[in-house]
């Protein structure tokens, strides 16, 4: 999804250009070709909505209902919500506008299908678990590598056994969307503190055959308490760029790349980590890739 995101971006912003056989179409002219490569199949309706909606145009009127993880019903994932939130069976009943045996049988439904069996099994998990996958390095190489798309995963990862410290370093190699070109990355722990966050900086090299581009960026997971189970945000923050890649230097596509793509592609990652820590929390069986080590 993100390499169509990004095509269509680059579509709608060489449509708004004047060529040697057309004037530059208006925002409009544009919105209606693209609609009009939906309507033909030839263009993914999810990525010209992105493209468009981030244009500030209008959202198609076809939407596509969503799905969840697991078959959850959007009942059962307003119940879910509620439920890591600590509100009991009444709560959630009247919040809903619905019985409290109507929640009891949505709350056994979804147990059943997130294969837990009770509430704290449900609920978030701990700190501490979501903290030490972070902080061991070589868990990376399974959220943010085999289980990410083939366009946007880490590669390879050296790394020091054991959980990081601050000051420790790790390099590794990533997959760039829509480009042969691959990431070479030189990394820092520069804040470790258990279990609340944990901070790397890395320096990016994406080497091309007449010059490389090379960038700065800063992630940042803050991981807190809540009465449910814990809250866990992430953040990514670029610090410098240079010689950014063409398609960087669209204004359509540098906004799309930040406000869509990167946190589309991103956000994989940091779902998938949830994801893992919440089945080792609930006594499920990790999957795990080791890294190289140095």
């Amino acid at each position: 999804m993100p390499a169509r995101i990004l095509a269509v971006a680059e579509m709608y912003q060489s449509m708004k250009e004047p060529r040697a056989w057309r004037p530059a179409l208006t925002p409009d002219e544009a919105t209606r070709q693209l609609r009009g490569e939906v309507a033909a199949h030839r263009l993914d309706a999810r990525a010209v909505d992105a493209v468009l909606l981030a244009a500030g145009q209008p959202r198609s009127t076809t939407r596509s209902r969503r799905a969840w993880p697991a078959g959850l019903t959007d009942r059962e994932v307003e119940v879910l919500n509620a439920i890591t939130r600590g509100l009991a069976n009444k709560q959630i009943a009247r919040d809903l506008h619905v019985s409290p045996a109507t929640v009891h049988t949505h709350v056994l439904n979804l147990y059943g299908k997130i294969g837990v069996n009770t509430r704290a099994g449900a609920t978030l998990y701990a700190s501490d678990v979501v903290y030490d996958f972070l902080a061991d390095l070589g868990t990376h190489m399974t959220w943010a590598g085999k289980q990410q798309t083939s366009d946007f995963r880490l590669l390879s990862l050296e790394a020091p056994a054991g959980s990081a410290s601050a000051g420790t370093t790790f390099t590794s190699t990533g997959s760039i969307p829509m480009s042969s070109r691959r990431w070479e990355d030189r990394s820092k722990v520069t804040a470790a503190e258990r279990p609340n966050t944990f901070e790397f900086v890395t320096t990016a090299t994406a080497r091309g055959s007449q010059r490389s581009m090379e960038a700065t960026y800063r992630h940042r997971y803050e991981i807190a308490a809540t009465p449910g189970g814990s809250k866990v945000s992430y953040s990514m923050t670029q610090l410098a760029i240079s010689n950014p890649l063409m398609r960087l230097g669209l204004p359509v596509v540098k906004t799309l790349t930040w406000r869509l793509g990167i946190p589309m592609m991103a956000g994989r990652g940091f779902r998938n980590l949830l994801a893992i820590a919440e089945q080792s929390a609930t006594g499920g069986r990790l999957p795990r890739e080791q890294a190289n080590r140095a």
